[in-house]
């Protein structure tokens, strides 16, 4: 299962949820129930103690995973996002606040790992990346395909974004230099992120 804070960090999430799957999790998404709303998180109550594994996607402060972690018996992903301002540091705020969960349970992975998350949550569910192997053989070439080619929209994106902060702040950066940038960003995310490693060792 896949809690989201708010809608800001669906994209981290939606990435998180197509590495899961790649590794075997039938995935359920619970969206938008952030704490400055706590009535929706309850109003889910049921679905998440139905949960095996828990990933919880959150910015701001990061204190959606302590309040999860508190209502649910089964273990918690933490994934720290960069959705915040000001004080949040690029999700270092999050980070720190989930580091220092009270909560029992609460395992966390680097600001916007999302690939990370999903990966340990297949590890969790399958305890040994050999059971993986053959459940990623039964996905359709198809699958890999539209995956990567996600990931090379993501990063599309994220490059012409990067683009415009940087003529938005008359810093000049040689166009070299910015498609190695994209290149290297897309070479590590391709399989999405981190499956890559994975599929290479389970081959």
């Amino acid at each position: 299962m896949i809690v989201t804070a708010g809608t800001a960090d669906l994209p981290v999430a939606e990435e998180a949820t197509v590495t899961a799957e790649l590794m075997g999790c039938r995935v359920q998404r619970i969206n938008d129930v952030g704490v400055a709303g706590l009535h929706r998180l309850l109003a889910q109550l049921e679905s998440l103690r139905a949960g095996r594994i828990i990933v919880v996607v959150a910015g701001m402060e990061g204190a959606l995973a302590s309040v999860v972690a508190g209502l649910v018996s089964a273990p918690v992903i933490a994934v720290p996002t960069r959705v915040g301002y000001g004080a949040s540091f690029q999700g270092l705020a999050a980070l720190l606040g989930m580091l220092n969960a009270c909560a029992p349970g609460v395992s966390v992975v680097n600001i916007d790992n999302e690939s990370g998350a999903g990966v340990f949550a297949g590890l969790l569910a399958y305890g040994d990346v050999r059971q993986i192997g053959p459940l990623l053989a039964r996905f359709p070439p198809v699958w890999f395909a539209a995956a990567a080619g996600l990931a090379v929209l993501n990063y599309a994106l994220r490059y012409i974004r990067w683009a415009m902060y940087l003529r938005a702040l008359n810093i000049r950066v040689p166009q070299s230099v910015c498609l190695l940038v994209f290149v290297a960003g897309l070479a590590l995310s391709i399989t999405p992120g981190k499956v890559g490693e994975l599929l290479k060792s389970v081959g």
